[in-house]
């Protein structure tokens, strides 16, 4: 069986059967806030949410959730990304700068909190169409998603890199 998916930005999908002259087979809202992407395999439908950064695993052609992964950055992996701020922390420190250094935070107001760049939605994915880019076929009858997934995203325009 052939089926022809569309989404639309306000999270809905709607499934449509090819041999039957396109009759809709199945709606479903899949992400509350929009789809921004959405690819298909054989047995899987993978969408990227617009507001909530979630990406979903499908099956079809019930279109009944599989999988759900949240995008997140954690602070560890952007350390460094922010202005004026050291990609590794300094292992030795200098004799004399140490002293110059905690007077100067003494004097100054409270510290603020390190501002790390967020990301602010997902826009792209892609699953590889070869073997050897890492793609995994899924087998007949098989009950979750298999292979590797693409994902590229924006980060939030406030926040400077």
């Amino acid at each position: 069986k052939t089926y022809l998916l569309t989404a639309d930005a306000v999270g809905e999908c709607r499934l449509w059967q090819r041999n039957r002259g396109f009759a809709r087979r199945t709606l479903a809202t899949l992400h509350p806030g929009g789809v921004a992407d959405l690819i298909v395999d054989r047995l899987f439908a993978y969408t990227a949410g617009c507001e909530d950064r979630r990406i979903c695993a499908w099956s079809l052609p019930e279109l009944s959730p599989v999988l759900s992964i949240p995008v997140d950055l954690p602070e560890e992996l952007m350390m460094g990304t922010g202005p004026g701020r050291p990609a590794l922390p300094r292992a030795e420190v200098e004799e004399g700068t140490e002293q110059a250094a905690s007077t100067e935070v003494a004097g100054s107001a409270a510290p603020t909190a390190p501002q790390y760049p967020a990301l602010s939605r997902i826009n792209l994915l892609r699953r590889p169409l070869s073997r050897w880019a890492g793609w995994q076929g899924s087998t007949r009858g098989t009950k979750a998603p298999r292979g590797s997934l693409f994902v590229a995203g924006v980060f939030c325009p406030a926040r400077p890199i």
